[in-house]
Order: structure tokens, then C-alpha cells, then sequence
């Protein structure tokens, strides 16, 4: 049997009860140093123009790819011709075809450098910014690397190209 608990016994609750005090902590701020400013606002703005130099060095790169392209169109075009025996051997149309393509290459991956794409984050929120800031410019510079890549791969192409009509000449 359970008793019951004279109204004189009951507990008394008090509706506000105050939080405990809170210990103050002083912190002292001072100017950084005009070298550190100074470093600080460098890596602001190579922060800033990163991404508009990759974007520069990709134009750079469809700019060559294009002359490069045209002048193989140009090339393309005399096809009417008849072609000389040393221009028809397997090594010549190889090395040209190699070339061609690897150029082709280096012009996607500029584009994709350039072009636009769709990055997904909160704008009140800085981590998330920063994270798209991460994901556009690791894009970006990955797209670079690719077109440098194949360009460059597209220049020993190229030089191969030259030198086998050098030797044939020669030979």
C-alpha cells in the first residue's frame, strides 16, 4: 500500500532556477605584421585569379589546337592532288593520324576547362562554398593538365611527323 504525501511535504519547485556563472576570457588582438598583411592579401588574390588563369591558359591552348587543326583542314584539302610516294608510307600516315587525333585530345580538354558546369552549394553557408571552390578549381586544373598533356603529346607528334619527311628526304 503506498501512502500519500501530505500537502505540508510536497516539494517546492522553483520555476526559474539560474544558469551557473560563466567565466570571462580575455583575449587580446594585435595588428599582424605589414609582412604577413602582405602575404595574407597575396594569397587572397592568387586565390581570387586562380581559377581566371586556368581559364586563360585553356584559351591559350584552343587557340593553337585550332591554328594547328586549320592548317591540317588546308592540308586536308590538297588531297586532290596526287600525293607523293613518301607522303603515303604507314610511319608518315601514322604519325599525321597520331597527331590529328591527340589535337582533337587537347581541344576537348580545353573545353571542358572553359565550359561552364553546375556546382551545387548553400550560399549562407562558407564551408560549402569552399567546397565548390575546391571541386571548380581541382576540375579545372585536372582539365588543364589533360589538355597540356595532349598537346604536348600532339607536338612530339608533330616532330616525329617532321622528322620522318626529313629522313625520307635525305635518305
Amino acid at each position: 500500500m503506498t501512502q500519500a504525501m501530505p500537502p505540508d511535504r510536497e516539494p517546492i519547485l522553483d520555476p526559474w532556477v539560474e544558469p551557473p556563472p560563466h567565466a570571462a576570457v580575455e583575449v587580446t588582438a594585435h595588428a599582424a605584421p605589414a609582412e604577413d598583411r602582405r602575404l595574407l592579401a597575396f594569397f587572397d588574390t592568387l586565390e581570387q585569379d586562380s581559377l581566371k588563369h586556368l581559364e586563360d591558359a585553356a584559351r591559350q591552348i584552343i587557340g593553337l589546337v585550332t591554328a594547328l587543326l586549320t592548317l591540317a583542314a588546308g592540308l586536308l584539302a590538297l588531297g586532290g592532288e596526287p600525293v607523293a610516294p613518301l607522303l603515303a608510307t604507314w610511319p608518315v600516315l601514322a604519325a599525321g593520324g597520331a597527331t590529328l587525333l591527340l589535337l582533337l585530345i587537347a581541344l576537348i580538354a580545353s573545353l571542358d576547362v572553359v565550359l561552364p558546369a553546375a556546382y551545387r552549394y548553400r550560399t549562407a553557408s562558407l564551408p560549402d562554398r569552399r567546397a565548390a571552390y575546391e571541386q571548380m578549381l581541382a576540375r579545372k586544373a585536372n582539365g588543364l593538365r589533360a589538355a597540356v598533356f595532349f598537346f604536348g603529346a600532339a607536338m612530339l607528334g608533330l616532330a616525329a611527323l617532321i622528322g620522318l619527311l626529313l629522313w625520307a628526304r635525305v635518305g
